[in-house]
Parts: C-alpha cells; sequence; structure tokens
C-alpha cells in the first residue's frame, strides 16, 4: 500500500492532509468514541464515510461536544471527486487512502461518496497476491508429483514394508487430489486478479491473506518434498486463499456494450438502456464478468440496503479514471435469467466508456441502512418549492404539513446541556454559536397582536410635536399639555366671559345691555380678536398683535456651536426668546426646570459664554459661545453663578409673528 505523499504533492494532486481514523459504519456526530477499534481523542481527524444520510461524510474534527468539518474539507472544493485522503490507523482501514467521488458536491445538501483509492500500487499488490497465489499451486503440483514417486518407490518396496506401501498408496492419491484442487485454486485466483484490482476496502486485505497463504504455500511445498501429507495440506491452504479473494471483491471487471436493448449482454458484458450515459436509467448487467466468474451473487447484494437508495453503482475506464459515471440504485435488483437488471439515476459522469475487451470497472458502494422511523406516522409533506438549507416550520395545526420558515440550518446554534422546555435560547459569548437558558418562556411574552403588558411597561418618549404612530409616554403627554397650558388658561377665561352669548351671526353688530353684558356679535377678521373695553358698555374688535408662533425641539448644546432652526411662520419674526431646559440636574436646577436666556448678556465675556439668536423670514440663525460650559446662570439657591454643564441642557427657541 502506498504511503501518503509530502505536503508538496498532496498539495499539487489535491490530496488532503491524513486522517487518524475512519468509520466503518453510520457514527452519532457527536462527543469521543471508538472508530475502528481505536478510540478518538480531542483534535483528531476522522474520515466520516458510512452516514446512513450520505451527505454528512467528509472528514471532520473530534471534539467531546459536537464535531465539525475540518477546516481544509468544508467546501465543494476541498471534497471534489478524485480527491483522496490517507488514513494512519485502525483495525480495518489503517494505510488505507479513499477517494472522494462526488462531482462538485454541495456541502451539507448532495450525497458525498467515497471508495478505496485503486491507486497503482493497489493494483500491483492485488495482482501479486494472485501471482503468489499461482505460484503456491505449482508447487503443490511439483510436491504431488514427487509424493507420487514416493508412492511408487514404496510399492517397490512391499515386502520390506507392505503396511507402508498401503500407506504411501493412499498418500500419493491424496497428495494428487491436492494437485488439482490446487491448480483450480490458481485458475480461480488468476480470474479473480482483475476483480481485486479495484476492490476499495477488500482489495487491501485481499492481498495481504492472498500474501500470507502465498508464504504458506511455499512451506507447504518444502514440506511436500518429502511428506505427501503436508502438500495436501498446503493444497488446501492455497484454495482457501483463492477463495478468500474471489468473495472480497467488491469490484469487477466488464465490457461495455453501446447497444441499449433490454437483453443478456452476452458473457462478461453490460450495458445501459440510452446511447447517452448520462440519460441513462437502467443497467442490463450479465452474470459473468469478464474473467468468467459467476457474479450474480454479489449482483444480487446491490439491494440488500433497506435504504430508499440502495447505494451508487460506478463504471470506470480502466485506461482512464478521468472516464466515469456515477449512478444512485435505487430499486430491486431484478433477474432478467442469465443477466440482472438494477434502476438507475444519473448524478455525474463525464467521457466516453470504452468497449474494448474487459476495458471497465463496475464498481458498487452500498448505502447504509434506513434508520427506524420516528413517532409520527411518516407522512409528512413540505411544500412544493424551498429554499436549500432553511428550517421547515409547521404550515397549520395538524402537525403533518411543512413550510419553508426562511432561516438557514447553517444559521442556529449549540445549545446548552439541558434547558427548560418553552424557554427562550440567548447567546453564550460572543462567537454567536453558543447559546444558554434565558429562563424566560416564551408563552410568558406578550403577542405583537393586542398585547397585553405586565408591570410597568416603559416606551422611548418621542420629540414634542411629534405627529406620528409612535407610542405616547406619560412624558410626552405631560410635555404637550404644559406647552399648551398658557393657551388653554386664556382659552377659559374667553369662554367663562362668552357664557350666555347667542350664536354670532354674520353681518350682527355689537350692542350693549349693560356694562360687562354681551349682546349678539359681529364678524371678525382672522387677525382679530374681540376685546373688552375697560368700563365700557360693550366688547370691540380689535386686532391681535401675534397670530402664529414656533417652538424648536430640544437642541444639543455644543460649544463653539451653531444651528439654524427653520420657523415656517413665513416672515421675520418680531420676538423671539431662548430658553435652555435641564436635562440632568445640575447647579442645584432639577430635571425639568426651564431658564429663560437673554442673548449675549449671560457673561462678561460673551464670546465664549453666551447665546446669540439672528432671524429671518425663513430661520433663527443660532451661535453658542466657545466655552465648555457655554452658558452662566444663576444657581437655583441664587448663591451665586455657576457655568452650566452643557450635556446637561437643552436649548428651546419661541418665535411669534
Amino acid at each position: 500500500m502506498a504511503r501518503p505523499a509530502s505536503a508538496a504533492v498532496r498539495l499539487l494532486t489535491g490530496e488532503r492532509e491524513p486522517v487518524r481514523l475512519a468509520t466503518t459504519a453510520n457514527i452519532a456526530l457527536y462527543g469521543l468514541q471508538t472508530v475502528d477499534g481505536v478510540p478518538a481523542e480531542v483534535g483528531d481527524r476522522v474520515l466520516v464515510k458510512d452516514q446512513t444520510n450520505a451527505r454528512d461524510n467528509g472528514i471532520y474534527t473530534a471534539s467531546e461536544g459536537q464535531w465539525f468539518r475540518a477546516a481544509d474539507a468544508r467546501t465543494s472544493r476541498t471534497m471534489q471527486k478524485g480527491t483522496t485522503v490517507h488514513v494512519q490507523e485502525g483495525t480495518v482501514s489503517a494505510d488505507f487512502v479513499y477517494v472522494f467521488q462526488t462531482l462538485d458536491p454541495v456541502i451539507g445538501n448532495d450525497a458525498i461518496a467515497l471508495a478505496f483509492y485503486l491507486s497503482d500500487d493497489t493494483l500491483g499488490d492485488a495482482v501479486s497476491a494472485a501471482s503468489a497465489a499461482a505460484a503456491s499451486a505449482a508447487a503443490a503440483l511439483t510436491s504431488k508429483n514427487a509424493a507420487a514417486t514416493s508412492a511408487t518407490n514404496a510399492g517397490t518396496s512391499a515386502t520390506a514394508a507392505s503396511g507402508s506401501a498401503t500407506a504411501a498408496a493412499g498418500s500419493a492419491s491424496t497428495a494428487a487430489t491436492s494437485a488439482t484442487n490446487a491448480g483450480n485454486s490458481a485458475t480461480a485466483a488468476a480470474g479473480s486478479a482483475s476483480g481485486a484490482a479495484t476492490s476499495a476496502t477488500n482489495a487491501g486485505n485481499s492481498a495481504t491473506a492472498a500474501a500470507g497463504s502465498a508464504g504458506a504455500a511455499a512451506g507447504s511445498a518444502t514440506a511436500a518434498s518429502t511428506s505427501a501429507s503436508n502438500a495436501a495440506t498446503s493444497a488446501t491452504n492455497a484454495a482457501a486463499s483463492a477463495l478468500a479473494a474471489a468473495t472480497s471483491l467488491a469490484a469487477l471487471g466488464y465490457t461495455f456494450s453501446a447497444t441499449t436493448t433490454d437483453a443478456d449482454p452476452g458473457n462478461g458484458t453490460l450495458r445501459l438502456n440510452n446511447a447517452s450515459a448520462a440519460s441513462a436509467t437502467a443497467a442490463y448487467i450479465d452474470n459473468l464478468d469478464a474473467g468468467g466468474a459467476t457474479v450474480s451473487g454479489i449482483l444480487d447484494a446491490f439491494d440488500d440496503s433497506t435504504n430508499p437508495i440502495k447505494g451508487q453503482l460506478t463504471l470506470r475506464s480502466k485506461a482512464s479514471a478521468a472516464i466515469s459515471y456515477v449512478y444512485n440504485v435505487s430499486g430491486a435488483v431484478v433477474d432478467g435469467s442469465g443477466y440482472r437488471k438494477l434502476a438507475l439515476a444519473y448524478v455525474s459522469g463525464a467521457g466516453t466508456l470504452p468497449t474494448t475487451a474487459n476495458g471497465i470497472w463496475l464498481m458498487f458502494d452500498r448505502a447504509g441502512d434506513k434508520g427506524a422511523d420516528g413517532t409520527g406516522t411518516g407522512d409528512f409533506s413540505g411544500p412544493a418549492s424551498s429554499v436549500t438549507d432553511n428550517i421547515v416550520t409547521f404550515a397549520g395545526t395538524t402537525g403533518k404539513v411543512g413550510k419553508d420558515s426562511g432561516i438557514k440550518a447553517s444559521d442556529l446554534i449549540a445549545g446548552p446541556a439541558s434547558a427548560i422546555a418553552d424557554n427562550i435560547a440567548t447567546f453564550n459569548g460572543t462567537t454567536g454559536k453558543l447559546a444558554k437558558d434565558s429562563g424566560v418562556a416564551v408563552s410568558s411574552l406578550a403577542q405583537k397582536a393586542s398585547p397585553t403588558f405586565t408591570g410597568t411597561p416603559a416606551a422611548p418618549t418621542a420629540a414634542p410635536g411629534t405627529n406620528t404612530t409612535q407610542l405616547a409616554t406619560t412624558g410626552f403627554v405631560a410635555a404637550a399639555i404644559a406647552g399648551i397650558s398658557s393657551v388653554y388658561q386664556a382659552a377659559s377665561a374667553v369662554l367663562t366671559a362668552l357664557t350666555g352669548i347667542g350664536t354670532a351671526v354674520a353681518g350682527d353688530l355689537i350692542y350693549g345691555t349693560g356694562v360687562g353684558t354681551w349682546g349678539r356679535l359681529a364678524k371678525g377678521t382672522a387677525s382679530q380678536a374681540l376685546l373688552m373695553n375697560s368700563g365700557g358698555s360693550a366688547p370691540q374688535w380689535g386686532t391681535l398683535p401675534f397670530t402664529k408662533s414656533f417652538e424648536s425641539a430640544p437642541q444639543t448644546l455644543t460649544a463653539g456651536g451653531s444651528l439654524i432652526l427653520a420657523h415656517g411662520l413665513g416672515v421675520k419674526p418680531p420676538l423671539y426668546v431662548a430658553f435652555i431646559q435641564c436635562t440632568t440636574a445640575n447647579s442645584g436646577y432639577a430635571v425639568g426646570d426651564e431658564i429663560p436666556i437673554n442673548p449675549a448678556l449671560n457673561t462678561t465675556d460673551a464670546t465664549v459664554q453666551a447665546i446669540s439668536i439672528v432671524p429671518d423670514a425663513t430661520n433663527l440663525n443660532v451661535r453658542v459661545g466657545s466655552a465648555a460650559g457655554s452658558i452662566k446662570i444663576l444657581n437655583k439657591a441664587g448663591a451665586g453663578f455657576n457655568d452650566i454643564t452643557n450635556a446637561s441642557w437643552k436649548l428651546v427657541v419661541r418665535a411669534w409673528a
């Protein structure tokens, strides 16, 4: 068996770094466990090649928790068809080399198939084993001839040892029989050589067994020169070796026929049901391989798996590994009387299969048996289409219909060892890959539609004047009420004064019935208001000083900063004033306190501790002093002046026109 290549050669040929172990059956990809007779350790590279769901096959790193794919084997390119990997240890796979067989696999979606790698060294080993078995048989034949001569001499010496002659004659007869068996063994071993060449796992075992039997045969041949009994033993061992080689092969030599008819293709021949190998849906395989061996029993085993997909059938040119076609075998093997029929589903392939005699390998990789069904009845059905790798959620209340959740499985995280059912998971760390139980049950959360809150729910307070669907908090409502309190008070006074006045009619005159007593009203303009003459007998219309107002949103005070506030009054406001509103306790003032600011007169050095406001018909242009405390104020206790902390106050500007 060839040893693993150097790192440079691996880089050029597509060979992966060696793995320590390779699986021999389906395993749980979690926790430390024994693989191929060897306990796995943390950090071991393990070739996983026998999973029930073949898409989980690949190279993994062993861990006490969840196993993950190795860094050099996580993409389609790193597990491309033809990529090889060497196994270092194991009862079955030590020193074996395996090859990935799936073309451009989509990781996590496509089945990933692996097979024993048939290098030139492997082929040479198998052929050498067969040659050794043949040599063993020849040596046994030589020993038979020597035993026959011995028997003749014993017969001639009947007077001296009549009993010995009888025994020698029996020995000669036994030796002759064993020689015949050895000859048959040699013929069978030679015929199995071509099959041994592509054995994925068993070819190595066959070569080792054949080499061992050859050594045993050589020893028995030496012993046979003096003992016919030993020659018979040697012949028996050689026959057993040949039988083991024949039955351990998983690859068979065949001649490919371009004919597509459903019929016996002839001895050692196979054909497909379509001239295009990529379009074939059935194979017709003769019960004899190209070496003349009956392989119907091997072919019949191709449907033994209980999985819907029984395994993968590979047809490969012996002359070029680049000419190869892979199919899934999904149905029962059908006896066609002298040949077998296989139902195929094309997977991948390239090239034109040669029709030369004994020119292709037929290789079959059996799928693992189907696992036990879950507790459901198995009639769950999904949507007509979905996005690859997305999670399935229920569509309805029957528990039998699914839909695409829109969440990818690759976005999931590993959870804790235990948790409370229905509790929400939160991240445990900053990697985004670990979760913990939050202690909050999903059932305790408020629904999005018509929720019922408990405790004291809180929400962000909207800026004054906000007119959207944003929630209005108690703070927002209080600020709005405070902003209109003066208007309310004035309106209340007017309403009180107007109690008992009739409906105003356009064109009516004002008349009086006594001091403070009003009658019907005359219509005024939008800029007029009803005014009471002091001591007069009736109210009169008068022009209002202001009809429009503006209040800015709270602005951040920045040393040396400037603000442009669009007032929307349409004219340059004749009256405007600035206030600072306390947002964090400062200089004895509490949150919510408001102080009017006289622009440019709040300090002896107005260039650094003052505010200037220059209005125009569109904007209020504001400049703030450059000092860290942009304004100097009298502290609330009246005990002196203090520089404000800019971050503790907001600026509000109001204007009227």
